[in-house]
């Protein structure tokens, strides 16, 4: 056996899912208080027959949620109070005891009558509360119905109802279940609801809503008005100052910004000049004197003389201190003087080495007075060379230059954006400088070469040059005007030089203009007028090119901005 709580909002589709899925035969359905499933007896008699065609056998439990089952024996009395006079119903159990639900109709028809019900039967088995099913061919034949058997069948279909009620009972009639019927010979008088009174007012209340509102929008006067127009030209010059912080449209002043560029290139190439190369080798020697304490001194071009047989020449006369005496011990006097190899050629490139002088051979100072080199010698040639020649500087540097200029193009003209204009006869070249790692001439395979090229331009915006040409031609058009349309590009010239070094801008503009119209004063005028007014009053205006005026639901300009639209096409 299962039990299964029944909640109260709880479908009648949801409990029968319950019942499709219990696996067990003997189910107990406990259905609270006040549920959805209690508010009509064909729920019952639906679950009843999904019950039989399932094979299960089910009970069901009435009262509040927490009543217990009561076991079979148990004592306890449950008693009912029918109150059927009324149309009500009262039930009066002990606290949290089971509804025996075995009873007949007739039963709860009895007044006053109170009958203990035993407890041995605790719950309701479904074949004992749902009717039978009806034979269709009774349903088929109604038959008259006169009071008292409508009075009967209401009782009985009040009492089944009942019997399903949970503790607490029922305090009056649900809807559905009875419907009162009219006394006959008396007639309903039917009024018109209040629904329907609102309804009528309210339609009645748009209708004149929308009334007052279309004769307060619906009158309007639209005019077009087309202006004639005219072409002014500005062929003057202005005057172009880089320290001026502002516009002086009197004195037609446009200020002006320097802009400044720095660009620089690098380049290594190889040399193309050659040429016989015969040259002496040189480098540098340390000169030792062990011979005596005192100095010695050595003449011009004496020769020195490598191990491996190489003659080099010191270049001016040398002294050469004496040596000194350190802790008992002798120290060498040195000076270190310019060689240069005896002969030209690449074989006194020779490396550090030890010299003689051969002048003091058979001498004691021939071993007592010496010299050493640290580092090789260099410099020594007698061959065909690659150097860096004059024809090399100018290629280099003129290629150089041009890519640098171009650079400086790019990073200029990038400043160039709209309103800013780049005044042509500004751009200057302040600086150019040239470096190169060798000197020409001298012996080389590559040399580098570095450019760099500083310039300078000066820059207008483009709004000043309008802002001046506008003022200009409204003061000498002598009316008040508006300029209407694109704005046509200014055409400039190169920048030039006067006489005291300002800088002037020659500027060609043309300007479309109009008349400037008062739309508020042309409305206050036409006021109240009829279209044959309104049309002799338009004529009048010079300005205006052509006029086409329409009157919607008025026969006359209503009195009200709004309501009179103006368009101008210039």
């Amino acid at each position: 056996m299962e039990k299964i709580k029944i909640e109260k909002n709880e479908e009648l589709g949801s409990i029968l899912l319950k019942l499709e899925h219990s696996k067990e035969k003997d189910i107990i359905f406990n259905i609270a208080e006040g549920a959805i499933m209690l508010q009509s007896i064909i729920n019952l008699k639906i679950l009843k027959k999904r019950a039989e065609e399932l094979g299960k056998s089910i009970t069901i439990e009435m009262g509040r949620e927490e009543a217990p089952i009561v076991p079979s024996g148990d004592s306890r009395p449950v008693y009912f109070e029918d109150k059927t006079s009324a149309g009500n119903a009262e039930v009066r159990t002990q606290k949290n005891a089971p509804l025996n639900l075995e009873k007949k109709e007739s039963d709860f028809a009895r007044k006053d009558k109170k009958m203990e019900i035993s407890n041995s039967v605790s719950r309701v088995r479904m074949f004992d509360i749902v009717k039978k099913r009806e034979d269709p061919a009774d349903q088929a034949k109604p038959r008259p119905v006169n009071k008292e058997e409508e009075k009967t069948l209401r009782e009985k279909k009040y009492s089944e109802l009942r019997s399903f009620a949970p503790q607490g009972g029922i305090k009056s009639q649900p809807q559905g279940f009875v419907r009162e019927v009219p006394k006959a010979g008396k007639k309903k008088i039917l009024l018109p609801s209040i629904v329907s009174k609102v309804f009528y007012a309210f339609i009645f209340i748009v209708i004149a809503t929308a009334a007052v509102s279309a004769a307060m929008t619906l009158p309007k006067v639209k005019i077009d008005i087309k202006l004639k127009s005219d072409v002014k030209e500005y062929n003057r010059s202005l005057k172009v100052d880089e320290t001026a912080g502002n516009i002086d449209v009197d004195k037609e002043i446009v200020p002006a910004k320097k802009e400044e560029v720095n660009g620089e290139i690098s380049e290594s190439y190889a040399t193309t000049g050659k040429k016989h190369i015969v040259s002496k080798a040189s480098g540098k020697i340390t000169i030792y004197n062990e011979y005596s304490s005192s100095d010695q001194k050595i003449v011009a071009t004496t020769r020195f003389l490598s191990k491996d047989g190489h003659m080099f020449r010191v270049e001016d006369n040398v002294t050469i201190p004496g040596f000194t005496r350190v802790e008992g011990k002798d120290v060498p006097g040195e000076v270190t003087v310019d060689v240069i190899a005896d002969k030209a050629g690449e074989g006194f490139n020779i490396g550090p080495t030890s010299f003689t002088i051969p002048g003091y051979q058979g001498g004691m100072k021939y071993s007592t007075i010496y010299g050493r080199s640290a580092v090789a010698m260099t410099g020594g040639a007698d061959r065909e060379a690659m150097y860096f020649s004059e024809s090399d500087y100018i290629t280099a540097k003129e290629k150089l230059a041009k890519e640098v200029r171009e650079k400086n193009d790019m990073e200029i003209l990038g400043k160039n954006i709209d309103p800013y204009i780049l005044l042509d006869g500004t751009r200057k070249e302040d600086d150019v400088k040239i470096i190169t790692d060798v000197k020409v001439g001298d012996i080389a395979d590559k040399f580098k070469m570095t450019v760099s090229i500083k310039e300078t331009g000066l820059f207008v915006n483009r709004n000043d040059i309008n802002e001046i040409v506008d003022w200009k031609i409204k003061s000498e058009t002598g009316q008040d005007v508006e300029i209407f349309g694109s704005e046509t590009p200014p055409v400039l010239e190169p920048a030039i030089a006067d006489e005291n070094g300002s800088i002037i801008l020659p500027v060609k503009i043309s300007r479309n203009v109009v008349a400037k119209i008062d739309v508020d004063k042309v409305k206050r005028d036409i006021y109240g007028k009829n279209e044959e007014e309104v049309r002799a009053y338009f004529a009048n205006i010079k300005e205006f090119k052509s006029v086409n005026v329409t009157f919607s639901w008025t026969k006359s300009v209503p009195s009200s901005n709004d309501k009179i639209n103006i368009n101008i096409e210039k």
